[in-house]
C-alpha cells in the first residue's frame, strides 16, 4: 500500500506484557484498542490522537462519534482512554471527578467538553 499517512497511534509495552495482549482493534490512523489480560482481570486502553484546534467541526465530530462507538463495543471490562486528546479540561471538577485529576489548569474549552462528555 502506497499511500500517505500524516497521524497515528501506538503501544510500545515490555515483554511481559506483550504476551497479555488478548486483542487489538486498529480503528483508524488516530483510535487504536487493545485489551489486556491481567492476574484477575481484563482491561481495555484505547490510544488515540484528537485533532488540534482549528480542524472543522466536523472532522471533531467524527473523531469523538468513532470514540464514542469503540468504548461502546467494549463490554465488561474496565476502559482506560489514552494519549493526546488536545483539549483543556480546565480545574473545575464539576461532577467529573471519576474521570478527570484534580490538577487541570485554566479553563475548560470545546474539545475539552467534547473529551468530558465521552467520558
Amino acid at each position: 500500500m502506497n499511500c500517505e499517512r500524516k497521524y497515528g497511534v501506538a503501544f510500545i509495552l515490555a515483554p511481559n506484557f506483550a504476551e497479555r495482549v488478548g486483542k487489538i482493534e486498529y480503528v483508524n490512523e488516530r483510535i487504536l484498542g487493545m485489551t489486556l489480560q491481567l492476574s484477575t482481570s481484563k482491561v481495555s486502553l484505547i490510544q488515540v490522537y484528537a485533532l488540534q484546534q482549528g480542524r472543522p467541526q466536523e472532522e471533531k465530530e467524527f473523531f469523538y462519534q468513532k470514540l464514542q462507538d469503540t468504548l461502546d463495543k467494549i463490554e465488561d471490562v474496565d476502559k482506560i482512554v489514552l494519549g493526546d486528546l488536545n483539549a483543556h479540561v480546565g480545574n473545575k471538577r464539576n461532577n467529573t471527578e471519576s474521570v478527570m485529576g484534580a490538577f487541570g489548569i485554566g479553563e475548560v474549552n470545546g474539545e475539552g467538553e467534547a473529551a468530558l462528555e465521552t467520558a
